[in-house]
């Protein structure tokens, strides 16, 4: 009895060991996967918070109000698509989109674009609110208050009722 019991466990623990290890190489891969994903969700996710414009001032365009340059910018950019092409194809569809939209509106200054993209990326269904946060939706009303105000216009280029411009 004792002569199958080590027959048993010297033939048992290889294959449970090199299964064990086979299991484990084979899900290494989706392992780094999913906490790459998780990785880059959290940067964009505290990047959000960040992304509200600076106050209003005289003589500046709107896409001069955001003084900060974001990692996450660099993952989505055009030209970097082919260097990044399988990590991003593995995330959510919402965030890959509405990310690159997000900073080619920002490239052509197209205020109103950029906010409708943000604003999906805040409030994505599929992204389960993984990005939403109370930090990133006041920046999203600071860029919303930005528009409805209307562009900053220098004083000395604006005209009163008679045509000549005020000083």
């Amino acid at each position: 009895m004792l002569l199958a019991v080590s027959v048993l466990s010297d033939l048992l623990v290889p294959i449970v060991l090199a299964f064990t290890g086979t299991a484990v190489a084979a899900l290494w891969p989706s392992i780094q996967g999913y906490r790459r994903r998780r990785r880059l969700t959290a940067l964009v996710k505290r990047e959000l918070r960040e992304i509200g414009p600076l106050e209003p001032a005289e003589g500046k365009d709107w896409w001069e109000h955001l003084d900060k340059r974001f990692i996450h910018e660099e993952f989505f950019r055009r030209e970097n698509v082919v260097q990044n092409r399988d990590f991003l194809l593995s995330l959510p569809p919402s965030l890959v989109y509405h990310a690159s939209q997000l900073w080619i509106a920002y490239d052509k200054q197209d205020l109103d674009e950029w906010r409708w993209h943000l604003r999906r990326l805040i409030e994505a269904k599929e992204l389960a609110g993984a990005l939403a946060t109370k930090e990133s939706r006041h920046a999203l009303e600071r860029w919303d208050h930005f528009a409805k105000d209307g562009p900053t216009v220098p004083k000395a280029a604006t005209a009163d009722a008679t045509g000549s411009a005020t000083p």
